[in-house]
């Protein structure tokens, strides 16, 4: 009995230095642990402190109106840090010399959304799907703002800004000439088919060649044609091979071109329309 109780305290003894020993053992890797400084694996970016986007600055992106593909089109170039820009929303205008607007509109749809990384540059075209019709001459002025963002880009060409039926100098001069000589024909009474087309010549006529008398046509009326007596030629508008010329009695033709020479083949009530309207 004596020698159980002895072997129970020997026991009890080795126990306890066991669990002293641990206890140091832990104490000294808790202490090598709190020692060693946390590496920390992020990098330095340009994201704010909720780690979100931050969106361009004015003065980092940039817009500008430049001739890509032979067209106009708004240029965006960041020279800041990767950045988001929401451009919605923009408005353009085209200009003739004279200041007139060709074409102006505006679109609500975005232009250039979206993330802008350092060093970037973005092109969006500015010309509609429908043609446009110069109806002066140019050179043309074509102006943008887009969201915050204004520009404008001026000497450009009508092919540049891809309109028909621009009026030259030339074009204006000849058509012109065509029409006074024709006015002062046509008030004449002569039978002369000067600048006419072969159809309205015999509409003017009442008479096909070789004579062949057109039924149910009625001819100008006298006082019509004594109309372009003093008529001169004031507005002229040019689309494509189409063209068409306002005279100072209110009074307008149609002339097509063929074969590099313009021929009149239209005048009355319907002369005009969808160049003058």
């Amino acid at each position: 009995m004596r020698r159980s109780f002895t072997w129970v305290i020997v026991i009890g003894f080795g126990a306890l230095f066991l669990i002293a020993g641990l206890d140091a053992i832990r104490s000294s890797t808790d202490g090598r642990d709190s020692a060693t400084p946390t590496v920390s694996t992020r990098t330095p970016s340009t994201t704010g402190s909720n780690n979100s986007l931050l969106p361009c600055d004015v003065e980092d992106l940039t817009i500008s109106i430049e001739v890509r593909g032979g067209n106009p089109s708004v240029v965006a170039r960041n020279a800041g840090d990767v950045c988001y820009r929401i451009l919605r929303g923009w408005h353009l205008r085209i200009e003739d010399r004279a200041g007139d607007p060709l074409v102006e509109w505006a679109e609500i749809q975005p232009l250039a959304d979206g993330i802008f990384p350092a060093g970037a540059e973005s092109s969006f075209g500015l010309l509609p799907a429908k043609p446009i019709q110069c109806k002066s001459p140019g050179p043309y002025l074509v102006s943008a703002t887009v969201g915050p963002y204004f520009a404008r880009r001026g000497h450009l060409s009508a092919d540049e800004i891809a309109c028909f039926g621009a009026v030259t100098r030339e074009m204006r001069q000849e058509i012109e000439r065509i029409g006074n000589w024709w006015a002062s024909v046509f008030a004449s009474f002569s039978h002369t088919c000067v600048h006419m087309s072969q159809p309205l010549c015999e509409r003017v006529a009442c008479e096909r060649v070789g004579g062949f008398k057109i039924r149910n046509c009625t001819p100008p009326t006298r006082t019509f044609r004594r109309s372009f007596e003093d008529a001169t030629v004031e507005d002229i508008v040019i689309g494509g091979n189409r063209a068409a010329a306002r005279f100072s009695n209110g009074e307008v033709i149609e002339l097509r071109r063929i074969a590099d020479r313009w021929w009149i083949e239209k005048f009355g009530t319907k002369a005009g329309r969808g160049f003058f309207e």
